[in-house]
């Protein structure tokens, strides 16, 4: 798991972007509770929405390489 975060970080949104987000967020007439930054994260939020817990737990073990939790565990 230590190896796959740290390719994932490796691979990490700049510093900028993360930068530009929280400029966006300070200036937004209408703040959200929550900004999206990388390319995965829209996609991100809106699964976290509209599927399940165990679905999206699922969906990081296997992102990370650990075993899945049996279900109702």
């Amino acid at each position: 798991m230590i190896a796959k975060l740290d390719a994932k970080e490796a691979q990490g949104i700049s510093a900028e972007k993360v930068a530009k987000t929280v400029l966006e967020a300070i200036e937004d007439a209408h703040t959200r509770p929550l900004y999206a930054v990388g390319s995965n994260a829209p996609l991100a939020f809106f699964a976290r929405r509209v599927l399940p817990r165990t679905v999206m737990e699922k969906f990081t073990a296997k992102a990370y390489g650990l075993p899945s939790r049996p279900h109702g565990g």
